[in-house]
């Protein structure tokens, strides 16, 4: 099975892009499966920090493992604008593909030590995760 770091790098050699869909509930999520299976390309599903307040990180990890595994579709999952070291913790754990650390309201010097400490956490955990850091 393909990764996601090779996802990447495919599209950025074909100059192509990935789309990105949040969802805060598994019916979102199916509406866009049924898209991906039409269409065949791959897709990243989105859950901020918000919307994990209403799709569990394990409910989210094992629905799209099971659109991977099952159904033989490119889906992965990003940790969406996560505002802190323990939220991104909790999604490195769920075992998400990435995780998008917003720091855009932390001081600069905050802005670039936590998501260090996110980076170093995430890899100790999983080789392949995909940790993006925002400015603001």
């Amino acid at each position: 099975m393909i990764t996601f770091p090779e996802i990447i790098a495919d599209a950025e050699r074909k100059r192509i892009a990935i789309g990105h869909f949040n969802i805060s509930d598994l019916a979102t999520l199916r509406a866009i499966a049924d898209a991906v299976k039409e269409l065949r390309v791959p897709v990243i599903i989105g859950t901020s920090e918000g919307e994990r307040d209403f799709i569990d990180p394990h409910d989210a990890v094992s629905a799209v493992r099971d659109l991977r595994e099952n159904h033989n579709l490119t889906v992965f999952l990003n940790a969406d604008h996560t505002h802190s070291f323990l939220k991104a913790k909790e999604a490195v754990d769920a075992d998400y593909d990435a995780v998008l650390f917003d720091g855009g309201k932390l001081p600069l010097e905050d802005n670039i030590r936590e998501p260090k400490k996110v980076v170093q956490y995430a890899k100790s955990k999983n080789k392949e995760i995909i940790i993006e850091g925002e400015l603001g």
